[in-house]
Parts: structure tokens; sequence; C-alpha cells
């Protein structure tokens, strides 16, 4: 191996270990609630912040997505109904959507 191809391994494999890459943990899963197909009722989630992690509870599937307070994407992902917890790395301001809610969030 050449000595360029080694440190781009070298840089990806300690990037893929990054401890500020949002990491995503399935805290609890949920069978969703049955009902009628045409239902116009919207998803019910919660968002909370404790000890440094966002926790997201919702009663259906939806998908949720973080930014920066600048708007700068930073994770997003579709959750299944139940509970998950989110590490992002880094402290700081975020704005969470999460199907019909959007939240200010302060790490």
């Amino acid at each position: 191996m050449t000595a360029v191809m080694m440190a781009f391994c070298a840089l990806f494999h300690t990037a893929a270990q990054s401890p500020s890459a949002p990491q995503w943990q399935s805290i609890e899963q949920k069978r969703p609630a049955e009902r009628p197909p045409l239902a116009a009722a919207e998803p019910k989630v919660d968002v909370s912040v404790r000890d440094g992690y966002i926790y997201i509870t919702s009663t259906d599937e939806v998908d949720v997505s973080v930014f920066t307070i600048l708007g700068q994407l930073v994770t997003s992902r579709r959750m299944q109904p139940g509970t998950m917890r989110l590490s992002l790395g880094t402290r700081g301001v975020y704005i969470l959507k999460a199907g019909p809610v959007t939240r200010r969030l302060n790490i």
C-alpha cells in the first residue's frame, strides 16, 4: 500500500469512529395503533432533553431531522413507533423536526 492510501484509510477509520457523530439508539418499540385507513389524526410526538441526550417518543412512524441553528442538517432518520435516544456528541442549540412537531433544543 502506498503512503497516500494508508493515510486515507487511517483518516477514514478515525472519521468512522468520531465521538461527535450522531448516534441513534432504540429505547422502546411499540406496535402502531390500529386505526381506520382514512384517519386524519396526526401522530403524537414527545421530545425531551436529559443528560445530553434527545429522547423522542412517537405513537406512529415519523421522519425525524435535526438541524444546527444555522439550518445545516445534522442527522435524519425514519423512526418507528416507540422511543429513540439520540446523542449528537456536541453541545449547542439545535432544531428538531419530528412529524408535525418542531422544537428548539439546548444541549
